[in-house]
């Protein structure tokens, strides 16, 4: 008998044939999306490690936009390093292969904010190519080019290669390739199609296998770390029923089963270390606009350096702050309710939707 492969690319063998109602099961769905999400952290954490000794895995992939100018300053890759902030793709993005930069509209409040024309980290599909193909090129081993992603994002490929597993072929090229709603990425997933397929809850409880939720570190992280990755965390729960307590896995976090206390830890060692200076990151007129941009006193500015913080102490803020650190009380996850809608026999309203 052959071996069967474990590399992360093969999870994703999709089928042109979708499932059936009976065989989208709310169980089965949650199952899916921990799996496709392992799989994408597993690849991120795999290249991470890797890149420190090769700098050809910096070839290719998803990668957090600090993390890779680290690794290229690291190896003296400073013609790339120069191209890549002279473009602003250390700011607002780099897309992968098949998408393109979201474009601000100049009368939106939000423009000021984003410093350049393009939204932060947000991508849709390019004219002409097949949503199907556009997720392939996103998925571990299968990336042809270098994109910047955020773990916002990371949960989003993973919800949308669930889609595509329930879809089929067919259906999910046919409803993600619409003018009103094109397979998009973004910092808020409320400006992705996903919106149509997801369910929240919203209280003090734990996620199950499978829900989403949100991390805060401590306010002062934003001060010190002006475009820092460790503000916060999207994590996925991959808490199962004989575990103790809630695990979760993220997109550079280091173990699928991460606690509460290992994300605490992260935000703790992120907030002590030096912070990267904008210059490295931005075009000089960006970064000086985001220096200025700063409201508070030199004198804070460098009461805030020099705090040290602990994950113990990022633990007791966020039970005594619990609207500024720690957990948010919002899960997110498909519903498989409304999936059903769309693999109804007669299903000319959902492509219409």
């Amino acid at each position: 008998m052959a071996a069967v492969s474990n590399k992360p690319a093969d999870i994703f063998q999709f089928q042109d044939r979708g499932w059936s109602k009976e065989e989208c099961t709310d169980e089965r769905v949650r199952m899916l999306v921990v799996k496709y999400f392992r799989a994408i952290c597993d690849d991120a954490r795999m290249r991470s490690l890797i890149g420190h000794n090769d700098v050809s895995v910096l070839e290719s992939g998803p990668w957090y936009a600090n993390s890779y100018m680290q690794l290229l300053t690291k190896h003296g890759c400073e013609k790339r390093l120069d191209f890549l902030r002279k473009k602003g793709s250390f700011y607002h993005g780099r897309p992968p292969k098949k998408f393109e930069h979201v474009l601000v509209d100049p009368k939106d409040i939000d423009y000021r904010a984003q410093m350049t024309s393009k939204r932060l980290l947000s991508y849709t599909l390019k004219k002409g190519v097949l949503p199907s193909e556009a997720l392939n090129e996103l998925l571990p081993g299968r990336a042809s080019t270098v994109f910047f992603i955020d773990c916002q994002m990371a949960t989003q490929i993973a919800l949308y290669a669930a889609i595509r597993t329930v879809f089929g072929k067919a259906l999910f090229d046919s409803y993600f390739s619409r003018a009103k709603n094109p397979l998009r990425f973004d910092y808020n997933l409320g400006e992705t199609p996903l919106k149509a397929f997801i369910k929240q809850r919203v209280n003090s409880e734990p996620p199950i296998l499978g829900e989403l939720c949100y991390y805060k570190n401590i306010p002062a992280y934003w001060t010190k770390h002006t475009d820092g990755n460790a503000a916060g965390w999207h994590v996925m729960s991959t808490a199962e029923e004989e575990d103790l307590e809630v695990s979760f896995d993220g997109f550079g976090l280091g173990y699928h089963k991460s606690t509460e206390m290992d994300i605490y830890r992260v935000f703790a060692e992120s907030f002590n270390e030096e912070p990267i200076q904008l210059t490295e990151l931005l075009p000089e007129e960006i970064a000086a606009k985001r220096i200025k941009s700063s409201l508070l006193s030199e004198e804070q500015i460098a009461a805030v350096d020099a705090l040290v913080v602990t994950p113990e102490g990022i633990r007791q803020a966020a039970k005594e702050h619990p609207d500024l650190v720690g957990r948010l009380p919002v899960k997110t996850s498909l519903s498989v309710k409304l999936l059903h809608w769309f693999l109804k026999e007669d299903s000319d309203e959902a492509k219409e939707a």
